[in-house]
């Protein structure tokens, strides 16, 4: 898989989210080649007309799956530049408010405030061959018809790729989802006991922020962190390095997945070829309580008239979790630590230490001879109420 390819699949997955426009000195022309190309499902654009330096484009039409939406709102298209391909770069999209209306029902499923996106590729004749700009989504509040309870204070999306003599070297991605919040006065939850408890907790919604980073550079090492905040109830934490996962073994993977679809008699030895050499760094999962959890186990406690049965069951409910991975010695380092974070919610963390680099391949030749293989290999542990380590990222 070439650069432009990687690029080109990771632009097409943001860009399924929304519907874009570009500038050109001839207006015409510019909204002929974007409806051409149908980056990002775009199959229509709606009255355009120059503004200044932009172009200003009232509602498209972007295709998502089998149905067809209409974006209807005044979309601004900023910093444009046509390159020598004919193609366009767009510096800036805007939108004050975008509605999204279902073009077969007429029904409006969505609505968008603030939105804007930095950084759009229109290609051209050539297939716009050269570097791509660094490219980002933001957008304010969020409402969705069909979840009416639910309503996203904000979410981004940006890809930022680094070019050393035109050559890919590195890619970050980033998403966020801001202030995700479930009404939970008109929408009660369907267990009584679970919303008498909420009432008894002085809960009216339940809040999340989501975010997640991606960086991989050319070299193969790639950092993945997620942080998953739920509000007062407390906050998830997840981290993922590993190196030797470079451009090469990507390419061999997908041939891989190619030979397996095909039924290929080489697809072992394509695995092999694909995962030799990529080593599993760090990789850690963190949670930190918030002041409800414990309010939660308390309030629990005295509705049942027995703290320790209710601990015990919390217990258990965590465990088994752990127990369905089929690996003894996992389980035995983790009930002491879980055991230990129910008494006095803090925080509870697993993570692995490898004594040496340890590779994907020889997990998965340990987990084939005896699962409990890879307890040595990796270096499990399991803390409870420590505080985050200072080289966090």
């Amino acid at each position: 898989m070439s650069q432009k390819q990687i690029l080109g699949v990771l632009f097409g997955v943001s860009l399924a989210l929304t519907g874009n426009a570009a500038f050109a000195l001839d207006v015409d022309a510019f909204v002929r080649s974007i409806e051409t190309a149908g980056v990002g499902g775009l199959t229509y654009l709606g009255r355009a007309r120059a503004a200044g330096e932009a172009v200003v484009v009232d509602n498209v039409g972007v295709e998502l799956g089998d149905t067809t939406f209409l974006l209807e709102g005044q979309f601004t298209f900023a910093g444009i530049t046509m390159q020598p391909d004919g193609g366009y770069v767009v510096e800036t999209i805007s939108a004050p408010e975008i509605v999204l209306r279902d073009t077969s029902t007429r029904v409006v499923t969505a609505r968008l405030n603030d939105f804007s996106l930095t950084g759009y590729v229109v290609p051209g004749e050539s297939g716009s061959d050269g570097t791509f700009p660094s490219f980002a989504i933001d957008a304010g509040l969020f409402t969705w018809r069909d979840v009416p309870m639910m309503v996203v204070e904000g979410f981004s999306i940006g890809i930022e790729p680094t070019f050393a003599n035109e050559a890919l070297t590195g890619v970050a991605l980033s998403a966020a989802v801001r202030g995700l919040t479930f009404n939970l006065t008109d929408f009660p939850p369907r267990s009584d006991t679970f919303a008498k408890m909420l009432v008894a907790l002085d809960v009216d919604e339940l809040a999340l922020d989501l975010s997640d980073s991606i960086v991989w550079q050319d070299s193969g090492l790639v950092t993945y962190i997620n942080h998953t905040g739920f509000g007062e109830f407390g906050a998830s934490r997840t981290e993922l390095v590993v190196s030797g996962l470079t451009q090469d073994k990507v390419e061999k993977y997908i041939a891989f997945m190619a030979a397996a679809e095909q039924g290929s008699p080489d697809i072992a030895q394509a695995l092999v070829s694909a995962l030799i050499g990529v080593v599993i760094d760090d990789a850690s999962i963190r949670i930190d309580a918030g002041p409800l959890l414990k309010e939660v186990i308390d309030y629990l406690a005295d509705e049942r008239g027995d703290r320790d049965t209710v601990l015990a069951e919390a217990e258990q409910a965590g465990m088994t979790v752990i127990e369905t991975l089929d690996v003894p010695e996992l389980a035995a380092q983790a009930r002491p630590a879980l055991r230990a974070f129910l008494a006095e919610p803090s925080s509870l963390e697993a993570r692995i230490n490898p004594p040496a680099p340890v590779t994907l391949i020889s997990l998965m030749v340990a987990a084939a001879v005896a699962k409990t293989g890879i307890v040595p290999l990796l270096g499990p542990t399991f803390t409870a109420n420590e505080p985050l380590r200072p080289d966090a990222p």
